[in-house]
């Protein structure tokens, strides 16, 4: 099936908007949850040795464990207060939300990735959905949680480094089903159960 320029383009740009909705709100989501457990690790950890040297002063009256209970209790207020304060809690659980609500239009894209493997749309069709689809993504960004800065940058980085290499379209695909993944500047298309 031979499929047009127009479309080639195209596809190309919807697999880029497909790989990055959600992909940021998703690294953001897991970065920040894995902080907030490692600071409720360590609280735990920094809390029992608190107790010990509580039990330590208590039972033999070493002022320097009754100094070194005291700090360590002052650790545990200070991450508790640092998590209550950032709300890294709140702020894992929005990033959650926002890939969520993103998924969606993720799911959106694919379709609209899948009617063009099948010669379904034509090119007006996905102009418009691919429109339809930036304006959902907007709405859902603008009540979404700004990603972090690190996450943000990383993805970015990521994205043009694979655009930089000479199977971009490739790698792109890594990211897609498999039945929907090959080259697009090709005349299969995917269609004859070759890929």
């Amino acid at each position: 099936m031979e499929i047009s320029p127009q479309v080639k383009v195209l596809e190309v740009q919807i697999k880029k908007c497909y790989v990055w909705t959600h992909i940021a709100h998703e690294q953001c989501a897991t970065l920040v949850n894995s902080k907030c457990s490692r600071i409720k690790l360590l609280m735990i950890i920094v809390a029992l040795a608190g107790v010990i040297l509580a039990g330590v002063a208590v039972g033999t009256g070493n002022k320097a464990a009754s100094i070194a209970s005291l700090v360590s209790s002052v650790a545990v207020l200070a991450m508790s207060v640092y998590i209550k304060r950032y709300t890294l809690i709140g702020a894992s659980q929005n990033h959650a939300q926002a890939t969520s609500s993103i998924w969606n239009v993720h799911e959106k894209y694919l379709s609209l990735l899948t009617d063009m493997r099948a010669g379904i749309a034509d090119v007006d069709e996905i102009r418009n959905t691919r429109e339809k689809l930036q304006y959902d993504l907007h709405k859902a960004y603008r009540s979404s949680p700004e990603t972090l800065t690190s996450v943000y940058d990383e993805t970015t980085k990521t994205i043009k480094d694979m655009e930089k290499l000479p199977d971009c379209d490739e790698q792109f695909d890594k990211f897609l089903p498999e039945n929907l993944r090959g080259n697009s500047g090709g005349d299969d298309y995917g269609l004859n159960g070759s890929h």
